[in-house]
């Protein structure tokens, strides 16, 4: 496991290729997140409080620094965000132009720009948990579709409302 290991976070990693939005962090949440699993993983199921994380996201948006609720996915996010860009392991992020594919690109098109997307984010949390979404828009004035392709770390899914579903008797037989 990435974090198991007590040189890995001091590793160069965390050091090099920081983002511009969290190079003040210098590692801070890869560190407080490697600290909160040695506490889990050495407390024999006890429970591990992670006041750490919630410092150093504290120092990262002011809005959770206080003791307010907060939406976990928007807290979740932020967390593998900024462990992202304090393991990032590019060092100068370069600029690409974005380009535009049609539809009949379709086979080239979502390797190359996930290739692209490689040049400027290369971490753990890239490697599991990012991927890309796929959309297309047609324009009815040249008649072509267009393909376009976004990264994402998070996808939100909508609750589905709730449906009428046949009830059924359940008996429980003590054993």
């Amino acid at each position: 496991f990435f974090f198991q290991a007590e040189d890995g976070i001091r590793d160069p990693l965390w050091s090099r290729g920081l983002g511009d939005v969290y190079k003040r962090q210098k590692g801070d949440m890869a560190e407080a997140f490697a600290k909160l699993l040695k506490e889990v993983w050495a407390n024999d199921g006890l429970p591990v409080v992670p006041r750490y994380i919630k410092d150093v996201l504290g120092n990262i948006n002011q809005q959770y620094s206080g003791f307010m609720q907060h939406d976990s996915q928007e807290v979740i996010s932020l967390i593998l965000d900024t462990l992202h860009e304090d393991l990032n392991r590019i060092t100068k992020k370069p600029y690409i132009a974005a380009k535009d594919y049609l539809a009949a690109d379709s086979a080239i098109a979502g390797p190359e720009c996930w290739d692209i997307y490689l040049r400027r984010n290369q971490s753990i949390i890239v490697d599991l948990m990012h991927g890309m979404y796929k959309s297309s828009l047609y324009c009815p004035l040249c008649r072509s579709t267009f393909l376009a392709y976004d990264p994402f770390c998070v996808i939100s899914l909508p609750i589905p409302a709730e449906k009428k579903a046949s009830i059924f008797p359940a008996f429980y037989v003590p054993y």
